[in-house]
């Protein structure tokens, strides 16, 4: 499957936790962590909330003053490390 077929949600076993602007990742069934930046964390809350990558990603436009190809190729390749370390997930 490509990054861009959703739609996603965090998983039960997926505790996130803000941090100042920051937030911290961890996966339960594993007990790895990941810490996002200001930005990092912005995309996942997006993407959590939208649940759709193209949703997310207009809605992201609207937020960051950034070019849309560089945007929608820096949310892919974060979108597919979260599924690979399975904090987020096709219900």
């Amino acid at each position: 499957m490509k990054p861009t077929d959703g739609p996603y949600a965090r998983p039960d076993d997926v505790v996130f936790q803000m941090l100042s602007d920051e937030s911290v990742l961890l996966n339960l069934k594993d007990s790895h962590y990941w810490g996002l930046d200001i930005v990092g964390t912005r995309m996942y809350q997006v993407l959590t909330q939208k649940g759709d990558v193209e949703l997310a990603l207009e809605q992201l436009l609207m937020e960051f003053n950034v070019d849309a190809a560089a945007l929608r190729a820096d949310f892919l390749e974060l979108v597919a490390k979260l599924e690979k370390a399975g904090l987020i997930a096709r219900p």
